[in-house]
């Protein structure tokens, strides 16, 4: 598993949220990157069973449970059998126009509620009702609510500032590993750079992500490097500005987490 940082810039049809309904995972189509972001993402489970890692933490994800991704909290949702399960992104701004600062507390992460099913679904008719003139206006109403319900509900901590070093340590990693996958990295590097030693930041890392950091790094170069083939640039062109040198090991490990060889990609 790798770990990527997103950010969700311009949100559809004014609309200050991303819904995703009826995503379906097995072991096979499981994602195997871990993320983070600063929008607040809420997870229902529709069908099946499932598991939620947050920030190393591991949550059993059974129907009509509700898990609440926390600001900037590593994540990945995963399962051994089948699941389908809606996925809610809130935009930070809209948050902040409405006086709600997420980025201050910690909401419950794992929880079941009635009330929070109905919301949700509510918000799905309207979503998917594009004739109704006042869509956008009912959304975000509906969206306010949500927000107004785990604040007045759900909130487990105020002030996140206490939160662990490790948790920091590893967003630091994996920031300096972004700003440098173009060329050669060590782990003494790392290391130095995030003031940590690499027995415990390796250590750390793994059991945050459930990845070692070297996995992240690969990963990470491939998903730069497909974006750069399908811009234009070849293979070998690519693999130079990712930190590959060696164009049988890039296409060794451009296939394992890419699942396709390089040369086809682009096809």
């Amino acid at each position: 598993m790798n770990t990527r940082y997103e950010e969700y810039f311009g949100f559809k049809s004014k609309l200050p949220f991303t819904l995703y309904v009826g995503l379906e995972r097995t072991p096979e189509n499981c994602s195997n990157e871990a993320n983070w972001h600063e929008n607040l993402e809420i997870q229902v489970c529709e069908e099946g069973e499932g598991t939620v890692l947050l920030d190393g933490e591991k949550h059993h994800f059974l129907t009509n449970d509700i898990v609440v991704v926390n600001s900037n909290v590593i994540h990945h949702t995963g399962t051994e059998n089948n699941l389908k399960y809606s996925c809610l992104i809130i935009d930070t701004k809209f948050c902040e126009q409405a006086d709600i600062d997420h980025t201050a507390f910690l909401f419950e992460p794992h929880f079941k509620s009635k009330t929070f099913i109905d919301l949700l679904n509510n918000l799905q008719t309207i979503y998917n009702n594009n004739k109704d003139i006042c869509r956008v206006a009912k959304s975000k109403e509906i969206v306010l609510k949500i927000l107004i319900e785990l604040c007045e509900h759900h909130i487990s901590k105020v002030n996140k500032s206490m939160q662990k070093k490790s948790l920091e340590t590893v967003r630091q990693t994996i920031n300096y590993i972004r700003q440098n996958y173009n060329r050669t990295l060590s782990l003494d590097e790392i290391s130095k750079n995030v003031l940590m030693d690499k027995y415990s930041i390796s250590r750390e890392f793994k059991k945050i992500t459930a990845q070692t950091i070297f996995q992240y790094i690969n990963n990470y170069r491939c998903k730069r490097a497909a974006e750069l083939i399908l811009s234009g640039k070849t293979v070998q062109e690519a693999a130079f500005m990712c930190g590959f040198h060696n164009m049988s090991y890039f296409t060794k490990v451009f296939k394992k987490y890419m699942r396709e060889l390089p040369s086809k990609y682009k096809k």
